[in-house]
């Protein structure tokens, strides 16, 4: 068998390139294990245990218990608190919600101009039902942190999601965190 030298040539650069493509959307597309630097922003933790329905939490005004779940560091893990790094400041631990199928979501308050908001700008990344996609699920997160903890960590933005994410007013904001805390699963 006799191979062209162009051939080859041409066979070897497509090699390249398919290497070369797909480095580039390993590490440079967003998925779930590279949308955010875990060591900056750890994942959002909750204490739900395997399909419990259920849930273990520590509240954001209680401080953590030896009955839920915690882990000092590390990407596989992190505190059940909601803790707080002030009264109105955001959160300094984050809330895992599991993510759940959209249809098994009950959002309270639709009729709300927060939940028009979410969908128009919020639901590209949290999921139309907050059940999560790019970003966190988000559909009870108002379980876990009161209106002010929110408005801090809407208008302050962690990790991929850049302050007021793509909520363009103050009151939007407002719109959004106030809709948003009456989410409690």
């Amino acid at each position: 068998m006799k191979f062209s030298p162009l051939g080859v040539f041409v066979v070897l650069l497509g090699a390249l390139a398919g290497i070369f493509m797909w480095v580039v959307g390993y590490v440079g597309l967003p998925n779930a294990s590279t949308h955010r630097q875990l060591s900056k922003n750890p994942p959002i933790q909750s204490s739900v245990v395997g399909n419990s329905a259920t849930a273990t939490t520590t509240g954001a005004s209680s401080s953590n218990s030896g009955g839920s779940t915690a882990s000092s560091s590390g990407s596989s893990g992190g505190t059940a608190s909601s803790g707080s790094s002030g009264a109105t400041g955001a959160p300094s631990q984050l809330v895992n919600l599991p993510q759940i199928p959209a249809a098994q979501i009950h959002l309270v308050d639709k009729s709300m101009p927060g939940y028009q908001i979410f969908e128009q700008t919020c639901a590209g990344c949290h999921g139309q039902s907050a059940q999560g996609g790019f970003g966190p699920a988000i559909y009870a997160i108002g379980k876990y942190w009161n209106e002010a903890q929110l408005n801090a960590f809407v208008t302050q933005g962690r990790g991929a999601m850049p302050p007021k994410g793509s909520l363009s007013t103050g009151a939007q904001v407002q719109q959004v965190v106030a809709w948003l805390s009456k989410q409690t699963g």
